[in-house]
């Protein structure tokens, strides 16, 4: 959703360096509660192993970030 909201906006206006920051700030906080969770030796094996592909996969998956 928030990609999509900085997508319609024009560039260089307010509400598109807004809506980037709000973009940054979601995906910093999704980096940080999946470092968090993977920690967790309560996680279910499966939820564990979403995480470990989610952790290999993460720098690919943010990389549209700089499109």
């Amino acid at each position: 959703v928030a990609h999509h909201a900085r997508q319609a906006l024009e560039e260089g206006t307010t509400e598109r360096l807004r809506a980037e920051a709000d973009f940054a700030r979601i995906l910093g906080a999704m980096d940080t509660t999946r470092k968090s969770e993977a920690g967790d030796p309560t996680l279910h094996p499966g939820a564990a192993k979403v995480l470990a592909t989610l952790d290999r996969e993460w720098e690919g998956l943010c990389r549209h970030e700089e499109f």
